[in-house]
């Protein structure tokens, strides 16, 4: 989570709702302890869960909170399934003639590297796509849960002017 002041200001939101002023020591411990476990739109949304449901007056406890924000795997796993249907979509439309719009970085990175669109959307059988989603779906979890992000040859090619000279003399 790197926008401490919209966290912070989602903090003052509930302790607000809950009659609570919060000192700057407790933001702070807050911060440290979801900083890595959600990003600011998975706590922005836990919050807002959390304001409606809680029924006391007093500040909803970190694990209150935490239970709101859900399980991560499932929200991936629900991600690359709606991506995986999104092809197949596009496939249906449009076939092989067209490259998909793929605003996803492990859906293009997927797409162009484990299965290239063009060949695969020649090749695909209609009976192979539930087994299909099933696959995208393993391997973009896998991928997510990968240290190791996209390398920058790894970018889709519209990115790659844009950082040509990141690191360069600038001539």
């Amino acid at each position: 989570m790197k926008n401490d002041k919209e966290f912070y200001a989602i903090m003052k939101t509930m302790a607000v709702n809950s009659g609570v002023e919060l000192t700057k020591e407790v933001l702070h411990l807050y911060f440290e302890i979801f900083k890595n476990i959600a990003t600011i739109e998975e706590f922005r949304e836990a919050a807002k869960k959390v304001l409606v449901t809680w029924k006391y007056s007093r500040m909803p406890p970190i694990a209150e909170i935490m239970e709101h924000i859900g399980d991560r795997p499932q929200q991936i796993e629900n991600k690359a399934t709606v991506e995986a249907n999104r092809i197949l979509a596009h496939l249906q439309a449009w076939g092989g003639t067209k490259w998909p719009v793929l605003d996803d970085p492990v859906t293009e990175y997927l797409m162009r590297r484990r299965w290239k669109y063009d060949t695969w959307a020649s090749n695909v059988l209609e009976s192979e796509f539930k087994w299909w989603v099933k696959e995208f779906v393993a391997a973009y979890i896998a991928h997510s849960d990968a240290d190791d992000k996209l390398k920058i040859e790894d970018v889709p090619d519209r990115i790659k002017p844009l950082i040509k000279d990141i690191g360069g003399s600038g001539e």
